[in-house]
This record gives C-alpha cells, structure tokens and sequence, in this order.
C-alpha cells in the first residue's frame, strides 16, 4: 500500500540525536559541516533560518532538532536526498554509499529503510514493517481520488486473502488509473 509521507514516523530521540550527528559530520561517515553550511542546508529544504554565530547553538543540537522538525512534518524523503545528494561528495573522500549504509543502520532499527529508486541517486524511504512505500504530499495528488483509494484497499484485502491474481488485476486498474492521469 501506499502512506502519505510523514504519517506515523516518529522516530526515538537517539535515533534524531544520531541523523542529527551524521548530519553534521560529528558521526559516521558523513562531511563536516559548520554552522552556516548546516543553516544552508536545511535551508534548501524549506527552512528560513540565519546563521547568527553569537547565538547559533551548538551544531549537533542544531542539526538534531532540525532532522526532527523535518522528519515529523513529513520530509523524510527531502531530507533523505538532499544529505545523499551525489554533487555534495564529489570532492571529497566520503562515498554517499557509505552515509546511505549508516543512515540505513539507525532506520532500519526504527522499523525503516531508505531505498535508491533511480541510478542518479533518487531515494524514498520504506516501511519495512508493512511494506508501504512513503508517497511525498506532492506525489500523493496523483493517487489520492477515490478511486485509488479503493483500489489499493482492494489490492491490500486480496493480498492478505492470498487472492493474487485478483489483487494483480486490481493493480493494473490502479496503474492505469494513475498513467490517464499523468
């Protein structure tokens, strides 16, 4: 099935307190970065912070909180690519595999998994639990008449009465469905 990105992703505070250390580059193999670069960088993302040095907190504390806000409010997936993004390692020694290694690491302890979906380092991340793919807001809009609903909710009942052939026919509906309205 599909969830709306953000829905139910709550993570523990060390797991926040960690992305928030690798994201900053305290941890892990990820790049250093500084306070007006941590401000940049959340900032691609939407955020409209100034990086004031006399009263920027401690980096850590900083990238932390912001991971959380991001995560919370449904950006997993923003924030997921944006700290992946391949041009942030090309002069550095530091493969973004390995960043995607150790983000996997504390996700995967939260019941996650970031998955590369495209060859140029597009990633969305899974819940391993239910198999749901996390759908961003922006991508929802396709899937979210009534329709789709409906037909996921059936895909969703065959599967679980082991009626395959009828949830893949349900599918197709659906992927036909999504393709018109493309």
């Amino acid at each position: 099935g599909f969830t709306k990105e953000g829905i139910n992703l709550k993570l523990r505070e060390i797991s926040y307190d960690k992305i928030g250390l690798l994201i900053c580059g305290d941890e892990g193999p990820s790049q250093y970065l500084s306070g007006p670069q941590l401000v940049k960088f959340f900032n691609n993302l939407g955020s409209t912070d100034e990086y004031n040095a006399a009263s920027f907190p401690v980096r850590r504390i900083y990238a932390t909180d912001k991971a959380k806000e991001f995560i919370e409010n449904g950006k997993i997936n923003d924030l997921v690519n944006q700290l992946l993004y391949p041009i942030n390692y090309l002069n550095n020694d530091i493969d973004p595999k390995e960043v995607l290694d150790y983000f996997n690491k504390i996700l995967i302890i939260e019941g996650y998994k970031i998955k590369e979906i495209s060859e140029n380092g597009v990633y969305k991340i899974v819940d391993i639990n239910n198999k749901n793919i996390i759908v961003n807001d922006k991508d929802l809009k396709i899937l979210s008449s009534e329709f789709l609903d409906d037909q996921i909710n059936k895909c969703n009942q065959k599967i679980s009465q082991n009626d395959y052939y009828g949830a893949i026919t349900n599918a197709r509906s659906m992927v036909e469905e999504v393709r018109s309205e493309e």
